[in-house]
């Protein structure tokens, strides 16, 4: 099972001090939306049509998976085409965002290199999981982080400039980067930050994105020699993300859609441990780039401001139609811990294509304490320390409506059993024990055991439309409860 994000430098940088990450008062860009202070800065801007930058690496003496150069190619420009149909790039995002967002991507003209360089004493750009961390060795940690930004600097200057002095690569040339920042904290307005950059290539790359520019002001790494500013003139290149390596059946290309969200903010829902089930019904989690990928989790949409949110503030019967085409999510509960609630079905060739049935009710757990710092240097440490790799103690969680916790035992995810269908439902226990491994507990109640009085019961699934009744205490505020998912749309009664 191939996952998309290679931790590799993560342990080397815990070792560092807060004040050696820290410099200028940014916030980290995997937060999950806990802050929306660094759009532009690190994240990528999300609303508008803004332009990324897709580039084509191509390691001359490495074979491709689609045959030939021509035919990688072609796989690229089909997939980055932004009048593409089905499950391609630019629909996927226009279609998550309800249309608040469309990224459209030039691919640029391929940067050809003779072979990869040594990074970090690894071959053909295979970095494997940890990049040496993992047995310890924090010198080849070192140099495999250091070596691949001095490689992405490469990159970037090849497909700017091409071959020329200071750079080895045979072919590139012609990518104006101003061209592609013409969005920021303002949309619409350039900021000086580079709104997306995609790599592509037939090397053996890990699926990653790396904040290129701000682990180059990394004062410790700077210590072994400085490292790339990736500021070309009046542009400066925030991230870069690297769809990687996968195995047929998957698609390599497919990856860029995993890995650009993490551009624009999203941490990793994925148990990086392997101790769990990959978290399921969310491209951030256990997708496998073999189908046309899910949507973002509920939570997930409504940090960033793709959803259309409904507080519930006491009981009532509930009528959802598909959230891919009305964005419609129920706000369940208040305060630190809560749920969401929303309709899926299956889309084949377009969207949520690994569901084994032909829609469900996902009810999500969200717990905002265990969401990812915004403070400048916990980043690495967010990797290290992946936010859905501790069952009954993660960020977001899926409740499953057969209540044996098998994503949190491993055993693997069942959408007729884990998605909620006509009659299944979720309500309070008198057992106000903490949840943990020793003592998992089907119910509402919050983590901690305490109970919050809510029931979510479905009374009729189809993939036009769910009927959903929900006991719930009253909402005084049922505005200020959403005002944080609402974005610039008004808010009427929650």
């Amino acid at each position: 099972m191939s996952r998309p994000f290679v931790a590799l430098p993560c342990a080397l940088f815990a070792l560092a001090t807060p004040a050696l990450l820290s410099s200028s008062a940014r916030a980290d860009f995997i937060d999950h939306f806990a802050t929306s202070d660094d759009i532009g800065l690190l994240k990528a801007p999300h609303l508008g049509e803004v332009r990324v930058v897709v580039i084509p690496v191509i390691i001359d003496d490495l074979p491709f998976a689609q045959g030939t150069e021509a035919a990688f190619l072609d796989e690229v420009a089909g997939f980055f085409a932004p009048d593409a149909e089905g499950f391609a790039f630019t629909p996927y995002w226009v279609t998550q965002s309800l249309g608040r967002y469309r990224p459209v991507a030039t691919v640029s003209a391929p940067v050809h290199f003779p072979s990869c360089p040594l990074i970090g004493g690894f071959e053909d750009c295979e970095i494997p999981r940890g990049g040496g961390i993992t047995d310890g060795n924090l010198q080849t940690a070192a140099a495999t982080l250091r070596g691949s930004l001095f490689f992405l600097d490469q990159i970037m200057k090849c497909a700017q400039t091409g071959p020329g002095v200071g750079v080895s690569c045979t072919q590139g040339g012609g990518v104006d980067l101003a061209q592609f920042d013409t969005s920021g904290q303002v949309p619409g307005t350039p900021d000086g930050f580079v709104d997306g950059v995609l790599v592509v290539s037939n090397a053996g790359f890990p699926g990653i994105t790396l904040p290129v520019q701000e682990l180059s002001e990394n004062a410790l790494m700077n210590l072994l020699g400085l490292l790339p500013s990736f500021q070309y003139g009046a542009e400066t290149v925030p991230s870069v993300a690297i769809a990687g390596r996968t195995e047929l059946p998957q698609h390599e290309i497919w990856v860029a859609v995993h890995e650009f969200g993490h551009v624009l903010g999203f941490a990793d829902l994925y148990d990086e441990t392997g101790a769990t089930t990959d978290m399921p019904y969310t491209v951030m989690g256990g997708w496998y780039y073999g189908s046309a990928a899910p949507l973002l989790d509920p939570f997930s949409r409504l940090a960033i401001g793709y959803g259309h949110v409904v507080q519930v503030a006491g009981d009532g019967t509930f009528e959802l139609g598909p959230v891919d085409q009305t964005g419609t999510v129920l706000k369940v509960g208040t305060g630190d811990e809560f749920f969401v609630v929303e309709l899926r079905r299956k889309l084949p060739g377009v969207l949520d294509e690994d569901l084994d049935v032909e829609a469900g009710v996902v009810v999500e757990r969200v717990r905002l304490q265990k969401r990812p710092s915004p403070e400048r240097g916990q980043y690495l440490n967010t990797l290290q320390n992946c936010v859905n790799c501790i069952p009954y103690d993660s960020f977001l969680s899926i409740e499953q409506a057969d209540g044996l916790f098998q994503l949190e035992r491993g055993v693997g995810r069942d959408d007729e059993d884990d998605l909620f269908l006509a009659g299944d439902q979720i309500a309070p226990s008198d057992d106000v024990e903490p949840r943990g491994v020793a003592h998992a507990v089907f119910s509402t109640n919050r983590m901690d055991g305490a109970a919050t009085g809510i029931t979510i019961r479905v009374l009729a699934v189809a993939p036009e439309s769910a009927t959903i009744e929900i006991t719930a205490p009253p909402v005084a505020d049922a505005c200020a409860e959403i005002a944080p998912y609402c974005g610039e749309l008004p808010c009427e009664d929650g």
